[in-house]
C-alpha cells in the first residue's frame, strides 16, 4: 500500500512494515517534494525517486521485511522486533537497486542517473565516515572543496566532510549536514551498506556455484 503527503526536498519514500500478524499490509509513505533553489538538486531529486521506491519497497525493505515474517518461526520475537542490523536490511536494500538495474529495469536515462547519483553518495559518506573517525588526511589529489580551498592532504573535519557530499554527491547543505551528523554518531553505519550489499552479492555467486556444478 502506498500513501501520499507532503515533505520537504529533502525527504524519501519511507517503508513501514506489516503487523507480525500480517492483519495489515506492508505501507510506503511517498513524499509530495516541494522544489527548493537549486534546478541540479532538484534534478537529482526526481530522478532519485525511483530508486528510492526500488530500495524501500520492492525488491528492497517491504520483500526482506515479508521474507523475515515467512521465517517467524525461527526467529525470537528479539529477532523480528529489534535485532535488525543494517548490513543486513540496508545491503539488501543496495542489492535490490543493482539487481534492478542488472535487469534493465533503469533503461531510461533519468532512471539510471538516479541510480548512479545514489552510488555516488554512497561511495562519498564511505569516505566520509572512515576519514573522520580513522583521523586521516584527505587524498593528495583532493583539491578544492566548496569554499573551504584546497583540501588536498589535509585532516578531515566535520566542515570538509560536508562540503565533499554537496561537491560529488550533490546534496543540499542542510542534507549534507545531517549526514555528516549521522555519521559521526554511528559509526561505521554508512560503511555497513556496502559491506552488506557486497555480502549479498557473494552469496549470489556462491549459489549460482553451487547451481552450476548440479546442472553438470
Amino acid at each position: 500500500m502506498i500513501e501520499s503527503g507532503s515533505a520537504t526536498p529533502d525527504s524519501h519514500p519511507k517503508a513501514r512494515p506489516p503487523r507480525l500478524s500480517t492483519s495489515t499490509p506492508a505501507k510506503t509513505s511517498v513524499v509530495r517534494a516541494r522544489r527548493g533553489s537549486d534546478t541540479r538538486q532538484d534534478a537529482v531529486l526526481v530522478v532519485a525517486f525511483c530508486l528510492n521506491l526500488v530500495s524501500r519497497v520492492d525488491p528492497g525493505h517491504h520483500l526482506q521485511i515479508a521474507t523475515a515474517l515467512l521465517a517467524s518461526d525461527r526467529q525470537s520475537r528479539f529477532h523480528r522486533l529489534v535485532g535488525n542490523t543494517s548490513g543486513y536490511a540496508e545491503g539488501w536494500a543496495l542489492y535490490a537497486e543493482r539487481l534492478m538495474d542488472e535487469l534493465g529495469y533503469f533503461s531510461d536515462l533519468g532512471d539510471e542517473l538516479g541510480y548512479l547519483a545514489n552510488q555516488a553518495l554512497r561511495a562519498a559518506r564511505i569516505v566520509v565516515d572512515v576519514g573522520l573517525h580513522l583521523e586521516l588526511d584527505a587524498p593528495a589529489d583532493m583539491g578544492v572543496l566548496g569554499n573551504l580551498g584546497d583540501c588536498s592532504n589535509k585532516r578531515w573535519t566535520a566542515e570538509m566532510a560536508v562540503a565533499l557530499l554537496e561537491e560529488w554527491a550533490i546534496q543540499d547543505h542542510p542534507m549534507s549536514v545531517s549526514e555528516v551528523d549521522r555519521y559521526l554518531g554511528l559509526p561505521a553505519q554508512a560503511i555497513s551498506y556496502k559491506v552488506g550489499e557486497r555480502a549479498w552479492l557473494d552469496s549470489r555467486e556462491a549459489r549460482r556455484s553451487v547451481w552450476a556444478i548440479a546442472s553438470t
